[in-house]
């Protein structure tokens, strides 16, 4: 965004430079100063959205332009700039294996990560179950819970073959 004054100042003009929420919207220069000679000449400040890895919805945040001056017409002024952030944010969970396959009778297992794909606003309980427990159980945890502050981190189940002593052929059975 280029920012320039619409008339010449007959002392320095410094230009604050704030946005009204900051989980939204990043700038690269807190001010900017306009002297006499140059008033006209645009000044650049980058405005960047900042990824919050929060399923909260498109954002409107502004960037507001506060001038103060030894020249009294251009003291006090504000000016401000509307932007929309567009949520880029799922609400959802990751599973690091997604199929296995394993004899009946081999007692095989595996162990699977599990981690949110965005941060919750509040705490999310996820049950862990086997789709036929005859045939797979899920070893040792029946739920996990993601919260603010542990949402990104994996949480490990583990998926067990059970051998039910019955020769039924391939089947399958998974962790929901």
């Amino acid at each position: 965004m280029s920012v320039s004054l619409a008339s010449k100042p007959t002392k320095d003009v410094t230009v604050a430079v704030s946005v009204t929420d900051d989980s939204e919207l990043k700038v690269n220069k807190k001010s900017l100063t306009f002297k006499p000679d140059y008033w006209d000449i645009g000044q650049d400040i980058l405005v960047n959205s900042v990824d919050d890895e929060i399923v909260d919805g498109n954002v409107k945040s502004k960037v507001v332009m506060a001038l103060t001056s030894g020249d009294s017409n251009f003291n006090s002024k504000v000016k401000e700039v509307e932007f929309t952030t567009v949520d880029d944010d799922i609400a959802g969970f990751l599973i690091s294996s997604n199929a296995a396959s394993f004899p009946e009778n081999s007692g095989s297992s595996i162990t699977m990560d599990v981690s949110l794909q965005s941060q919750p606003t509040a705490d999310v309980k996820v049950t862990v179950s086997s789709t036929d427990a005859s045939e797979l159980v899920v070893d040792g945890v029946s739920s996990l819970t993601f919260t603010k502050a542990n949402w990104k981190t994996p949480q490990k189940i583990t998926a067990k073959v059970v051998d039910d002593k019955i020769a039924d052929g391939t089947q399958t059975a998974q962790i929901k």
